[in-house]
């Protein structure tokens, strides 16, 4: 009777053990793909953003907000752009990169105009990923551009 009792609690640690491995695996997952695939338009309309990256890292002066010391940001990005139609993403793919360097010049104008006060603020990134979505999406007639992901982020 002892050993019955013993086979059925390791066979219930054993049942436990994996249904809580799984469910945890199935929650990450579901909270990988909301964060990282979908996004919202103006109109609430759900879209699948697909990643392109923008080359290297560029490192440019910033403006000096008193003029005494000089300030440099490295910046390395890429951009959440809307994959829901595979035919408009692939065109959209070939213009950025047909367009490197005028894609290159706009992020290292936009850049180079903030100032470091507002680079190192809290909410630095953010307005800076607003600014550089607004830019590209005039540069390059479009308003697929949604998302600015850093890869990197170096203020001095």
């Amino acid at each position: 009777m002892e050993s019955k009792f013993k086979v059925f609690v390791i066979i219930a640690i054993v049942v436990l053990a994996l249904a809580m491995g799984t469910s945890t695996f199935l929650v990450l997952r579901v909270l990988n793909n909301t964060q990282a695939e979908v996004a919202t338009t103006g109109n609430g309309a759900a879209i699948e953003l697909k990643s392109i990256a923008l080359g290297d890292a560029i490192l440019t002066n910033i403006t000096n907000d008193n003029g005494s010391v000089q300030h440099f940001a490295k910046v390395k990005v890429s951009i959440g752009v809307d994959g829901s139609d595979e035919k408009i993403f692939t065109e959209l793919s070939a213009e950025i990169e047909a367009k490197a360097a005028s894609i290159r010049s706009e992020l290292i104008a936009t850049i180079g105009e903030q100032t470091y006060s507002m680079l190192s603020a809290g909410n630095g990134k953010e307005k800076l990923a607003d600014e550089i979505i607004t830019r590209l999406n005039t540069l390059l007639d479009t308003e697929l551009i949604y998302e600015v992901y850093y890869e990197e982020y170096f203020i001095q």
